[in-house]
């Protein structure tokens, strides 16, 4: 189980460093009208999967939070030699660590940067872009605090900072943007401060502090994550268990070359709700806040590594109408006649669907937003939590043929050992996942060997 450990975890580093450093530029041609001509670039190294591989990572490794985070300047120069800032502008952000797309908004004429980037991460070619170029505004995933990240398009400026008495973090990042908009006038650079900041401050803040120094409201351009949650709790046990399952399948591959990957994100409900319409959300926003830009404008996007290609591919078709978009915030309804031990099983299948793919943050939130429990199935919760956490349930969903390579028996055939605890899946049973017998059996008991008593001495 260690080396197992230290394998997913030396593959999720790998698969973070491959998406910190790709690269998608998309750029409109010179005079188009309504429409953009998309000239993609290849990334210096191979472009891992789109769906989650950002945040993709095995049990029992710490998983950061769902959601992450330029100076246009009148020139003082003579003849033809350009300065050093001129040289800044001219040139698109290729020395970015991050992902980028640009676009061009249809029908607006306004310009749209979105980048992707891993959350926590020293990645800063976001707040470079937003130092140089001034946009009229940065759509951000990651709300600034529980107020921003309420609705969709809620706005923190600097004067909504000082109105609302903000926490000491909000103030601090005000200070230090105070401070920095006093060296807009020259290369970022050639900025003391702006440095420091670089070496302090992971990529996504920094963005913050760069689009307060600019004036630039930081808008939240996703949809509340509590409605996510409940999108999620709405559907059933036997579609949460299937995409469990697939996560688990996909996290073993990860380790076994020989393995076929994914190609991009798996066709169920789970990541459906936690990635795509959450992508066209975000594309949504970036579109809205290039409008209310106008000609002439540009706007910046600032979302994880993951979202990146469905953003630019939402941009590029076009999110869907507002209609569809409503859908996307309808928290689901759940059905009155399933069996009452289900809600426990589902909520514990969401959080441990979660727990596969994101920042053990996300479930704490998960678990915060949905509240406590009824007590009459919090026992449910209890027993799927702990069936679903173990490593037999998760050896479970492999074939007989993955299996083997993954983990052997002796004297033993390890897919029939499996059987009880593969049994009690609901894509299997039919039932709620939750069997105390077989938690007791094949989890709490796995390493329990009761001996014969020792023989008495004689007298």
């Amino acid at each position: 189980q260690l080396v197992r450990t230290l394998c997913r975890k030396v593959s999720f580093v790998c698969n973070t460093m491959l998406q910190a450093r790709t690269r998608v530029q998309l750029q409109p041609p010179c005079g188009s009208v309504g429409s953009a001509l998309l000239h993609v670039h290849p990334p210096r190294v191979p472009v891992p999967h789109c769906g989650l591989s950002a945040c993709r990572r095995p049990t029992n490794i710490r998983p950061s939070c769902l959601g992450t985070r330029a100076d246009a300047q009148t020139l003082s120069q003579t003849d033809s030699t350009p300065s050093q800032l001129d040289q800044e502008q001219q040139s698109p952000p290729e020395k970015a660590e991050g992902g980028y797309a640009h676009v061009e908004a249809t029908c607006t004429h306004a310009g749209i940067t979105v980048f992707g980037m891993s959350h926590l991460d020293q990645q800063h070619a976001a707040a470079e872009w937003i130092w140089q170029h001034r946009p009229a505004a940065v759509v951000v995933e990651t709300a600034i605090d529980a107020t921003h990240g309420s609705e969709t398009g809620a706005r923190v400026t600097k004067e909504s900072i000082i109105q609302a008495a903000a926490d000491f973090r909000l103030r601090m990042l005000l200070q230090i943007s105070s401070q920095l908009a006093a060296d807009l006038g020259q290369p970022s650079s050639s900025s003391e401060l702006w440095q420091t900041m670089k070496k302090q401050f992971p990529g996504e803040q920094l963005a913050y502090i760069a689009a307060l120094a600019v004036d630039a409201p930081l808008v939240f351009g996703d949809r509340p994550k509590a409605i996510t949650y409940r999108r999620l709790l709405a559907r059933s046990p036997i579609a949460l268990d299937e995409a469990f399952g697939r996560i688990c399948a996909q996290n073993y591959a990860e380790m076994v070359p020989q393995w076929p990957h994914s190609e991009g994100p798996f066709d169920d409900c789970f990541w459906s709700i936690l990635t795509e319409e959450r992508n066209m959300v975000l594309a949504a926003s970036l579109q809205r806040a290039a409008a209310e830009a106008g000609p002439g404008a540009v706007v910046a996007g600032v979302v994880g590594a993951a979202h990146l290609p469905g953003v630019e591919r939402w941009l590029r078709e076009g999110p869907p109408g507002e209609a569809a978009l409503r859908k996307l915030y309808q928290q689901g309804f759940l059905d009155p006649d399933e069996p009452e031990e289900w809600t426990g099983s589902r909520r514990a299948l969401v959080m441990s669907c979660l727990g596969l793919c994101c920042p053990s943050e996300v479930v704490d939130d998960c678990r915060r937003v949905l509240g406590p429990m009824p007590e009459h199935v919090e026992a449910t919760e209890t027993l799927v939590l702990e069936l679903y956490g173990s490593t037999r349930l998760m050896l479970s969903v492999l074939s007989r043929e993955q299996l083997q390579t993954v983990c052997s028996g002796w004297n033993c055939d390890m897919y029939d050992i499996l059987q009880p605890v593969r049994a009690t899946r609901p894509s299997i049973s039919g039932g709620s996942g939750a069997d105390e017998d077989v938690v007791w059996d094949h989890v709490r008991d796995l390493n329990l060997v009761l001996g014969p008593p020792d023989p008495q001495p004689e007298e």
